[in-house]
């Protein structure tokens, strides 16, 4: 479900982007700077661009949604389209505490 987003200005915004009509695939977040106006927005790796300040990304080339998005200089609108499922991984705990970043990678015992 397509939601907007504005991040307050001036850059940096605090994201990176990849594709665009170039390399026939949509613009998608890739990266979060922790910390940055996206990362208190709420943006996530994986949401897909759908318009930059009211333009539809559907037709822009890379280089096109990166000039739009450096034109923004008093806030940024993003309408982004993110993926309803999450994957879910258990959490690893050592001597009783858990550990966020690690993830457990083992199969479940066969009985």
């Amino acid at each position: 479900m397509p939601q907007n987003v504005v991040l307050p200005g001036p850059a940096p915004w605090g994201f990176r982007l990849s594709g665009g009509i170039d390399f026939n695939q949509p613009l998608i977040i890739t990266r979060i700077t922790p910390g940055s106006k996206a990362a208190a927005a709420n943006l996530c790796p994986g949401d897909v661009i759908l318009a930059i300040d009211g333009f539809a990304t559907e037709s822009m080339t890379h280089a096109d949604a990166q000039d739009r998005i450096k034109a923004a200089a008093h806030q940024l609108c993003l309408k982004i389209d993110r993926a309803e499922t999450r994957l879910w991984s258990p959490q690893v705990s050592e001597d009783g505490k858990s550990h966020p970043f690690k993830i457990n990678l083992e199969s479940e015992p066969q009985v």
